[in-house]
Protein backbone atom coordinates (compact mmCIF):
# COMPACT_ATOMS: atom_id res chain seq x y z
CA UNK A 1 0.00 0.00 0.00
CA UNK A 2 1.22 3.50 -0.87
CA UNK A 3 1.25 5.96 2.02
CA UNK A 4 1.53 9.72 2.01
CA UNK A 5 3.96 10.80 4.72
CA UNK A 6 3.93 14.17 6.50
CA UNK A 7 7.33 15.84 6.12
CA UNK A 8 7.00 17.48 9.55
CA UNK A 9 5.74 14.76 11.91
CA UNK A 10 6.09 11.58 9.85
CA UNK A 11 2.38 10.73 10.02
CA UNK A 12 1.44 8.15 7.39
CA UNK A 13 -1.89 8.35 5.62
CA UNK A 14 -3.39 5.98 3.10
CA UNK A 15 -6.64 4.33 2.22
CA UNK A 16 -7.43 1.83 4.94
CA UNK A 17 -10.92 0.52 5.56
CA UNK A 18 -12.74 1.92 8.61
CA UNK A 19 -10.11 4.63 9.11
CA UNK A 20 -10.89 8.33 9.01
CA UNK A 21 -9.13 10.13 6.17
CA UNK A 22 -6.25 12.38 7.17
CA UNK A 23 -5.90 15.67 5.32
CA UNK A 24 -2.58 15.74 3.46
CA UNK A 25 -1.55 18.86 1.54
CA UNK A 26 0.80 18.71 -1.44
CA UNK A 27 3.67 21.17 -1.42
CA UNK A 28 2.56 24.23 -3.43
CA UNK A 29 3.95 25.18 -6.85
CA UNK A 30 4.10 28.85 -5.85
CA UNK A 31 7.83 29.45 -5.29
CA UNK A 32 7.68 31.75 -2.25
CA UNK A 33 5.02 29.70 -0.47
CA UNK A 34 6.81 26.43 -1.21
CA UNK A 35 10.06 27.91 0.13
CA UNK A 36 8.31 28.71 3.43
CA UNK A 37 6.93 25.16 3.63
CA UNK A 38 10.39 23.67 3.04
CA UNK A 39 11.82 26.05 5.63
CA UNK A 40 9.42 24.96 8.40
CA UNK A 41 10.13 21.25 7.82
CA UNK A 42 13.73 21.76 8.91
CA UNK A 43 14.79 19.15 6.32
CA UNK A 44 17.77 20.43 4.34
CA UNK A 45 17.48 17.70 1.69
CA UNK A 46 14.11 19.15 0.59
CA UNK A 47 15.85 22.43 -0.33
CA UNK A 48 17.59 20.58 -3.19
CA UNK A 49 14.52 18.83 -4.62
CA UNK A 50 12.97 20.47 -7.70
CA UNK A 51 9.72 22.24 -6.86
CA UNK A 52 7.76 20.06 -9.30
CA UNK A 53 8.91 16.90 -7.45
CA UNK A 54 8.04 18.44 -4.08
CA UNK A 55 4.55 19.16 -5.39
CA UNK A 56 4.12 15.66 -6.77
CA UNK A 57 5.63 13.58 -3.98
CA UNK A 58 5.79 15.46 -0.65
CA UNK A 59 3.02 16.30 1.83
CA UNK A 60 2.26 18.06 5.11
CA UNK A 61 -0.67 16.85 7.20
CA UNK A 62 -3.56 19.02 8.35
CA UNK A 63 -2.41 19.03 11.99
CA UNK A 64 0.16 21.70 11.11
CA UNK A 65 -2.33 24.24 9.74
CA UNK A 66 -4.59 26.65 11.65
CA UNK A 67 -8.36 26.33 11.19
CA UNK A 68 -8.26 29.72 9.42
CA UNK A 69 -5.85 28.26 6.81
CA UNK A 70 -8.67 26.08 5.44
CA UNK A 71 -11.50 27.04 3.09
CA UNK A 72 -15.11 26.66 4.30
CA UNK A 73 -15.48 22.92 3.68
CA UNK A 74 -12.12 22.18 5.39
CA UNK A 75 -11.01 20.05 2.43
CA UNK A 76 -8.74 22.66 0.79
CA UNK A 77 -6.17 25.14 2.01
CA UNK A 78 -6.31 28.84 1.29
CA UNK A 79 -3.67 30.13 -1.15
CA UNK A 80 -1.62 31.79 1.60
CA UNK A 81 -1.58 28.86 4.07
CA UNK A 82 1.77 28.16 5.74
CA UNK A 83 2.23 25.28 8.22
CA UNK A 84 2.59 26.85 11.68
CA UNK A 85 1.22 24.43 14.29
CA UNK A 86 3.04 21.64 16.14
CA UNK A 87 6.39 22.49 14.55
CA UNK A 88 9.09 20.97 16.74
CA UNK A 89 12.21 21.41 14.58
CA UNK A 90 14.35 24.46 13.92
CA UNK A 91 13.48 26.03 10.54
CA UNK A 92 16.05 26.04 7.76
CA UNK A 93 18.18 29.17 7.43
CA UNK A 94 17.88 31.58 4.51
CA UNK A 95 21.47 30.65 3.62
CA UNK A 96 20.48 27.02 2.99
CA UNK A 97 17.53 28.17 0.88
CA UNK A 98 19.59 30.59 -1.25
CA UNK A 99 19.22 28.56 -4.47
CA UNK A 100 15.64 27.51 -3.90
CA UNK A 101 13.73 26.57 -5.97
CA UNK A 102 15.18 24.18 -8.50
CA UNK A 103 13.05 23.47 -11.58
CA UNK A 104 12.71 20.60 -14.01
CA UNK A 105 12.46 21.41 -17.72
CA UNK A 106 12.19 18.23 -19.73
CA UNK A 107 14.71 15.94 -18.05
CA UNK A 108 17.10 18.76 -17.09
CA UNK A 109 17.24 20.26 -13.60
CA UNK A 110 17.70 24.03 -13.79
CA UNK A 111 19.65 25.73 -11.02
CA UNK A 112 18.52 29.34 -10.37
CA UNK A 113 21.54 30.44 -8.35
CA UNK A 114 25.14 31.11 -9.50
CA UNK A 115 27.49 28.16 -9.48
CA UNK A 116 31.13 28.91 -8.70
CA UNK A 117 33.77 26.57 -10.06
CA UNK A 118 37.26 26.32 -8.59
CA UNK A 119 40.01 26.19 -11.23
CA UNK A 120 43.50 24.85 -10.57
Amino acid sequence: MHFKVCEICGLKAGRVFDQKRTFMAKFPLDEERCKKWVQVTGKEDLAYVPIEKLHGNKYICGKHFRPSDFKKKKTQLRRNAIPSLLITVKPLSEEILTGFPLHIFGKTIICTYPVIYAHN
